[in-house]
């Protein structure tokens, strides 16, 4: 999600007022105008959440990764579309297209990068859906540091391979100080989504990559339990059903052998065992003795339940090697030897020792791979039964092939089997903060790891939420979270969450607040003064400044002849929704738009065009309606969208529009401007949304908005955006309007830009 945010900083207790010089149409003080780099055909321009989409290096160039989609972009002189690589040197303010990563507008492929302490970019860029397709790889590029703010876009290198058998999605990085990359994705094949886990030898354009994790087995031999064994080790690493022999008999057993020290085991099976039980077992040198502690997570533990399954346990201290059947090596083993008899044994298709619980539900597995201090640490959603997280990580000194073990669940069970997008960011304390969204009831809930566990309990920071556009950042000391939400459609929320993080846990509350007003901060706070000026006069907007929708009519009202009928439609000409507003079509109708103060300028959006029909526009003078001149105007009979502008009529009073036939409809007084039919219509316009008058409009118009305390955020958004003219922001510093300066803070995919002042 990739918003910005006009953000300032003050040093006074004072009222402070800032000066804006601005063409456009209020909405509501709740969030900034957004700086339009380029247009998209998707939804999802900077989509999954895990994925960071933005990199600030140390000289402010700001570095962001879209998937346009099939709209365009100017790169290099050429139209291009798809996901492209945008840069900004000049605080977000203008953006030039540096080059194209993926051209496939049919896969989108989306990006997650990081950046090294010498200002070098690294991207991995991936599809997001559940397809097998050759066209769902994951690629890497290094994007070069040169001279001055200039990159140099190195050759693509493939890093994972789609087939017809095994596509990849959902990659991400990260960067282990000076030594390597880790690169997390999840690979599909058709039955199962698991985790892949690989490092980089070294930070080059085109590095060697190297499996992070045991994946297959390399011996897996069955036991009859009697005398024969059988090598199961190719069967078990394929796809192929019912080749696998497992257990049946007490006593007989199938062995999973490593090189190396594993914890986890994971199979599939195409025959559900019967009655059997089983128990799990190691070599400790002498004898095999039974696993104490793989009851820290397991599924299916007795291939009885479920055709899929796992185990993960804690690495044994006497784990010793030995060698079965003879072979020529020796290896770590566990087996699962069956204690009872198995009525129907089970038989498997595929066994597997990986970094992930192997999943079938479409959210299991989407990782996220994080820095955070000196360690690397993976994060996915395990969709096996209840949608807990699994938190696995290694230090820089450990091997490279081992993980640690933890999971956590932020809520409770049932609420997790709903979870689909999360958020996480480590940093250089050696913390790790996660946001996560689930659906049914549209919660954002915040987590995090202080460095040795995971708090053990959420926080819901909103019930409103939309799934695709929540993201995190840090500056090691505190943690801004930012999502949108569906009753303030369009919004952007943030809130500022400070340590010590487990001050802050407190019960939900439904009562519009959208957190802890001590410990959250978020866009929606009115100011305690707000004034326009224009035409060299004041106009107090204070409180007009906490509603939804400054720009909104008060009052709509449409009349048809020819059944009396007054259409009230105030509540849909604010909406977005095509075609919920009418006109009156034939002559003798009209429709009036109302407002409690006099405005001058109306502007609208049809769902139908209106054909061959005309308008007179008019006004209330106290005892008639009167022809009211238009100064400007766009379509002005409603045969498009379009805008009237006027004058202020000098006699225009309110009035009262009562229904005849339904005395309730009766608002109250308002200044009406009215659109009478003159000529009618043979296709009737119906309207979208209306706005009524401008926020500033010519050179000397003010706005003032002042606080009785500090305040560190102007925020507000366009409803209808101007052109042409040129914004000035300033503060007041004791004698004089003085310019505000433009630093820009880094906020995982949001921009927030600091206004520092200083002098004051």
């Amino acid at each position: 999600m990739s918003h910005r945010l006009t953000r300032f900083t003050f040093v006074i207790t004072v009222i402070i007022p800032l000066l804006l010089l601005v063409f456009g149409v209020f909405t509501q003080l709740v969030e900034a105008a957004p700086i339009n780099i380029n247009t998209t055909s998707t939804n999802n321009a900077t989509y999954p959440g895990v994925m960071n989409h933005m990199v600030v290096t140390s000289d402010s160039t700001i570095h962001t990764f879209l998937q346009l989609g099939t709209e365009t972009m100017t790169c290099d002189g050429a139209p291009t579309n798809g996901l492209v690589w945008v840069m900004s040197t000049d605080s977000g303010a203008t953006w030039d297209c540096q080059g194209q990563l993926s051209s496939d507008t049919t896969n989108l492929k989306f990006a997650s990068a990081q950046k090294d302490s010498f200002d070098n970019i690294y991207v991995v860029y991936s599809g997001i859906d559940n397809t097998l397709s050759t066209a769902y790889d994951v690629l890497y590029r290094k994007l070069t540091k040169g001279a001055g703010s200039t990159w140099t876009f190195e050759d693509e290198q493939v890093l994972l391979d789609g087939t017809a058998a095994e596509s990849y999605s959902y990659a991400t990085i990260a960067v282990e100080g000076t030594t390597r990359l880790w690169v997390s994705a999840r690979i599909w094949d058709g039955t199962m989504y698991d985790v892949l886990v690989y490092y980089s030898n070294g930070f080059t354009t085109a590095p060697s990559w190297t499996l992070g994790h045991k994946r297959f087995f390399e011996k897996i031999w069955s036991f009859d339990g009697t005398s024969t064994y059988t090598d199961e080790t190719t069967d078990a690493s394929n796809l192929t059903s019912a080749d696998v022999t497992m257990v049946s008999v007490p006593n007989s057993a199938i062995y999973f052998g490593h090189s190396t020290k594993f914890d986890s085991i994971a199979w599939m099976l195409s025959t559900i065992g019967v009655a059997g039980t089983i128990d799990w077992e190691y070599y400790n040198g002498s004898t095999w003795k039974q696993i104490e502690g793989f009851q820290i997570d397991q599924v299916n533990g007795n291939f009885t339940s479920v055709n899929n399954g796992y185990i993960n346990f804690t690495i044994p201290t006497d784990w010793a090697t030995t060698s079965i059947n003879g072979e020529g090596g020796s290896y770590y083993y566990v087996r699962a030897r069956a204690a009872t008899n198995f009525t129907t044994p089970p038989v498997g298709t595929r066994v597997a020792s990986t970094i992930a619980n192997p999943s079938q539900r479409t959210t299991g597995g989407i990782p996220s791979i994080v820095r955070f201090g000196s360690k690397i640490g993976l994060m996915f959603l395990d969709g096996t039964t209840s949608y807990t997280f699994t938190f696995r990580y290694r230090a820089d000194t450990d091997a490279l092939g081992l993980w640690s073990y933890e999971t956590f669940s932020p809520t409770t069970a049932s609420n997790m089997t709903t979870i689909t997008n999360f958020s996480a960011v480590g940093n250089t304390n050696g913390h790790i903060y996660v946001m996560f969204f689930k659906t049914g009831a549209n919660d954002v809930f915040f987590e995090f790891y202080d460095g040795n566990s995971w708090h053990d309990k959420s926080t819901r920071l909103d019930d409103n939420a939309v799934i695709s556009n929540l993201g995190l950042s840090t500056d090691g000391v505190n943690v801004w979270v930012f999502y949108t939400d569906n009753i303030l459609t369009g919004n952007v929320f943030y809130k500022k969450i400070n340590t010590p993080f487990d001050a802050w846990y407190r019960p939900y509350t439904d009562d519009g607040d959208h957190g802890d007003a001590e410990k959250f901060g978020h866009l929606v706070n009115p100011f305690d003064k707000v004034w326009l000026y224009r035409n060299s006069s004041y106009s107090d907007k204070t409180t007009f400044n906490s509603q939804t929708s400054l720009h909104n009519l008060d009052d709509y009202i449409a009349y048809n002849t020819p059944g009396f009928a007054y259409v009230h439609n105030v509540t849909e000409a604010a909406s977005s929704t095509a075609n919920d507003t009418y006109f009156g079509s034939d002559a003798s109708e009209w429709t009036v738009f109302g407002s409690l103060e006099q405005f001058t300028s109306l502007y609208w959006t049809l769902g139908t065009n209106g054909t061959d029909g005309t308008m007179d526009w008019q006004y209330w003078n106290g005892s008639s309606w009167a022809s009211l001149t238009l100064t400007e105007s766009s379509n002005p009979n409603f045969t498009a969208g379009g805008y009237a502008k006027f004058s202020t009529p000098g006699d225009w009073v309110k009035r009262r529009i009562a229904d005849p036939l339904n005395s309730q409809m009766d608002n109250g007084e308002f200044y009406y401007v009215r659109a009478a039919v003159n000529t009618p219509y043979t296709v009737a316009p119906k309207g979208t949304k209306f706005y009524k008058d401008i926020l500033l409009k010519d050179a000397g118009d003010i706005a003032y908005f002042g606080e009785n305390g500090t305040f560190e955020s102007v925020s507000y958004s366009l409803s209808y955006e101007g052109s042409g003219g040129t914004v000035v922001w300033e503060y007041w510093n004791g004698g004089t309007w003085t310019t505000l300066t433009t630093l820009i803070l880094k906020m995982q995919d949001i921009l927030i830009f600091l206004l520092p002042v200083t002098g004051l």
